[in-house]
């Protein structure tokens, strides 16, 4: 393609998305109201919908129009915030990647760079009224999660001040000789799902519980089991043969979005965890390693969907 037109083309698409460009930063300024990407986790809203957070009335209010979601502020109970390389989502985005499909094969990628922008990642942690455990995560402009995270806890969301989950010492695990000798548990039904262990791993509060969060919605749309409960969820106490899946952070290196869409040979993020399933009388069903990847294009968030992939054939191959 020659160069004169390679500009051209360049300098069509910034003309035509400057407009939209200003009008989302202008939303972003308003007073008491963050225009956000929802990621994941809050109840009844869609992935990636993009909207209007706001707190009224003691509440957490997300509108996407037709996708909406609410909770109290008083069930939050940790705040993280995190940064990520993203790409512009709503009328911007699209345009951005119909015209990278639409691009020559040397200016397509070039074009995705032009959309990449810095973020702030906040992680909300809630419990819903059986006690199980959330996680919504957003993408926020950047430095306004900071200021919104003080809000929150001035209206009376708690905060464990990002305490880290422990590693739960091995000797806590049954030994071989002790398992094998306690009589196998039926196929469950039922499964406790809880949230992701760090252990001594460094890994942003996001990443853990987005884990987490995919984990409990991929296993429940699976139908691998009847139920599925979330950490905390009382009504997991009265089932007998529920089984519970945990997971440790082995290792964890978050990658760069922008080296993966020039060179898609550098710039990976990977997390290995380790998965244990065990039944109610101590049995190990599963203890096996994982490994997610973002090897080429996407969000170094999207390591999560490959990590509950591969979780949930583990689960579809034990008995």
């Amino acid at each position: 393609m020659p160069t004169k037109t390679r500009i051209a083309f360049f300098v069509l698409i910034l003309a035509f998305s400057a407009p939209l460009i200003s009008a989302q930063n202008a939303q972003d300024t308003a007073v008491d109201t963050l225009h956000v990407r929802h990621i994941l986790g809050l109840q009844g809203v869609k992935r990636d919908a993009t909207g209007l957070l706001q707190i009224k009335s003691k509440e957490l209010h997300f509108d996407a129009g037709r996708s909406r979601g609410t909770l109290p502020i008083s069930s939050i109970e940790d705040i993280f915030i995190g940064t990520e390389t993203t790409q512009a989502g709503g009328k911007l985005g699209e345009v951005a990647k119909g015209a990278a499909l639409a691009a020559p094969y040397d200016s397509g990628a070039a074009l995705t760079l032009l959309m990449i922008q810095k973020v702030d990642v906040l992680t909300i942690a809630y419990r819903d009224s059986d006690n199980g455990l959330h996680a919504a995560i957003f993408a926020v402009p950047k430095n306004r999660a900071e200021q919104f995270r003080a809000d929150l806890i001035s209206n009376g969301s708690h905060v464990n001040n990002g305490a880290k989950v422990s590693r739960v010492p091995s000797g806590m695990s049954p030994s071989a000789a002790d398992v094998s000798a306690r009589p196998k548990s039926p196929p469950a039904s039922t499964i406790l799902i809880e949230p992701v262990n760090s252990g001594d791993v460094n890994i942003p509060a996001e990443f853990r519980l987005a884990i987490y969060e995919d984990l409990v919605e991929t296993i429940q749309s699976s139908g691998i089991y009847v139920r599925v409960f979330r950490s905390g969820d009382h009504r997991a106490d009265e089932i007998s043969d529920v089984v519970t899946l945990s997971t440790e952070v082995q290792s964890f290196k978050q990658g760069n979005q922008t080296e993966r869409e020039i060179v898609t040979v550098i710039g990976a993020t990977k997390v290995r965890l380790n998965v244990k399933l065990s039944a109610n009388n101590g049995a190990i069903l599963v203890d096996k390693q994982v490994e997610g990847k973002v090897r080429f294009f996407g969000e170094n968030l999207n390591v999560i969907r490959d990590v509950a992939k591969q979780i949930t054939r583990l689960l579809r191959k034990t008995p």
